[in-house]
């Protein structure tokens, strides 16, 4: 949220008070007792509905003064370009930092009840009545472009990396992995796709999950 001004009227020792401010950093300087926290605290009741410190709203009126004004103003585009502002508080709820202010920490019914999204025909979805709003297209998606990056290392980065596998720290937290990718993928072409495993089950190599279980054993036992 960026506030764009603050007006004040007998709201704690402020008769009145209008300020400006960045869009950036804003730094409120001057002696102690001063009102720089009530200007926090005008802030943070516009925020929140209620003061930091804990007091009352009558308390905060100026002395012998009937009654005190704040206004707020924020800028309007900090809500996206075509959001509604129900949109903005849904967004706004399900990102609360503390969990115990998200939206939903209830029940799903406290989120399918936001004004945003409480006309939605829920019943339906369950039902599997709705027409998915996008279809992929059957058939190989993949795209040649994201994949025309070379994969081989630079001399200096792989350098740099075989210096840190040597480091016995890394080294240690590797010690249970094992990589076959090329010893299969020669078992794949000298087989014509398939390998024999020690149980002599027949499995193509595609299909083989856990070449770490007994990789000893089966190795030796390939056509």
């Amino acid at each position: 949220m960026i506030i764009e001004s603050l007006k004040l009227n007998n709201f704690r020792n402020y008769e009145s008070l209008y300020m400006d401010f960045s869009d950036s950093i804003n730094i409120l300087y001057g002696d102690n007792a001063q009102g720089k926290t009530n200007v926090l605290e005008a802030i943070y009741m516009c925020s929140s509905g209620k003061s930091h410190r804990g007091a009352k709203d009558k308390e905060t009126i100026r002395f012998d003064q009937e009654e005190g004004h704040i206004q707020l103003v924020v800028k309007k585009n900090e809500i996206p370009s075509g959001w509604s502002n129900e949109v903005a508080d849904f967004i706004n709820k399900l990102l609360q930092k503390k969990p115990a202010n998200r939206l939903g920490l209830r029940s799903s019914i406290e989120v399918k009840e936001h004004p945003w999204i409480k006309k939605y025909n829920w019943k339906d979805l369950y039902e599997k009545k709705l027409e998915a709003p996008f279809i992929p297209p059957e058939g190989d998606n993949f795209d040649s472009k994201y994949c025309l990056n070379d994969n081989k290392l630079l001399p200096d980065v792989k350098i740099k990396y075989d210096k840190i596998l040597k480091d016995p720290h890394y080294k240690d937290a590797f010690s249970n992995f094992t990589y076959y990718g090329e010893y299969l993928e020669d078992i794949k072409i000298k087989n014509k796709g398939k390998f024999n495993i020690h149980n002599g089950e027949n499995l193509i190599v595609e299909k083989f999950i856990n070449p770490h279980e007994n990789i000893e054993n089966w190795k030796n036992d390939v056509d």
